[in-house]
């Protein structure tokens, strides 16, 4: 009986050039790269000893355009490998704050909160908010902040999202700004951590002003669709919260998350002296766990 014979059906074609240039790139990284155009030169210059001017400069040329493609090989992996390090490191840190907070109960209640947002007519909204934080844990290390669109939000669109972070000014004390990661979760949900320059001891209280400049964040309100200003809080009940939303044109608003028969609150709608609407939620003892806010509407 024949032995059977082994038949290959893959369809996979043999690498082409840029796929050789690319793993030939990798391998030998940026001095390979040189190295070869060096090569390339050299050969050029005994090419022109030999064969005359024509010969070099048809050599210059190619070690130009070699050279070139390589870089721009070599940049282009790079990136990628940048890019999914950066990913991933976003990933772990994500993974083990969320570890502390439930395992150690690393968290901290949230004392009172000034929301302001102003909406431009292009969309683009600027938001300021004003928070002083109660440490709930031993030791506070870091906060996360989170805003949130509604939506995914594109990569192209993530970069113009401006974030800012200081501590109030009183006198010539405060204005400092400590650091802060950002990171994007499903949903253009942007999470903001921001980490003390000390450890915040359990019962002391910290206060942060916190600014965000979000292209078209508000372009689905500006195009005539209803947009909610929300907020979930965590913790105990939020004993203040004051959530202010500027609009350019006429508009209607609804509460989200109180109703008057089980909270304390107030919704006030006014005309600024440049003409917006201004509508102003005013809460007290804000109950955790559901979005609290306003559905606003274009009239």
């Amino acid at each position: 009986m024949a032995a059977p014979r082994l038949v290959s059906t893959s369809t996979r074609r043999p690498p082409g050039f840029l796929e050789w240039l690319q793993d030939w790139v990798i391998g030998a990284g940026l001095v390979g790269v040189v190295d070869g155009v060096l090569g390339v030169l050299g050969l050029g210059g005994l090419l022109s000893a030999l064969l005359g001017d024509p010969a070099l400069r048809a050599a210059s040329v190619v070690a130009a355009l070699f050279g070139l493609l390589g870089l721009f090989v070599l940049l282009a992996v790079h990136r990628g490998e940048s890019r999914r390090r950066s990913a991933q490191d976003r990933r772990l840190r994500l993974k083990y704050q969320d570890v502390l907070e439930e395992r150690f109960g690393y968290a901290a209640n949230v004392r009172s909160w000034w929301h302001d947002v102003t909406v431009r007519r292009n969309g683009d909204t600027f938001e300021k908010i004003t928070m002083t934080l109660v440490a709930d844990s031993d030791l506070l290390h870091y906060v996360s902040i989170w805003s949130g669109a509604g939506s995914d939000w594109p990569e192209r669109l993530r970069r113009k999202v401006h974030v800012d972070v200081r501590t109030p000014e009183n006198g010539f004390e405060g204005g400092t700004r400590p650091e802060v990661t950002i990171d994007w979760e499903s949903r253009g949900r942007l999470v903001a951590t921001v980490h003390f320059a000390e450890p915040v001891a359990r019962g002391d209280a910290v206060s942060l002003i916190v600014t965000i400049m979000w292209p078209g964040k508000a372009g689905q309100l500006m195009r005539g669709q209803p947009d909610t200003f929300v907020r979930t809080f965590t913790g105990d009940a939020v004993p203040e919260l004051v959530y202010r939303v500027r609009l350019p044109y006429p508009a209607r608003c609804d509460v989200i998350g109180l109703r008057h028969d089980l909270n304390d609150y107030t919704l006030a709608k006014e005309i600024d002296d440049e003409g917006r609407s201004v509508f102003t939620l005013d809460a007290r003892g804000v109950p955790v766990g559901r979005p609290v806010g306003m559905c606003v509407d274009l009239a």
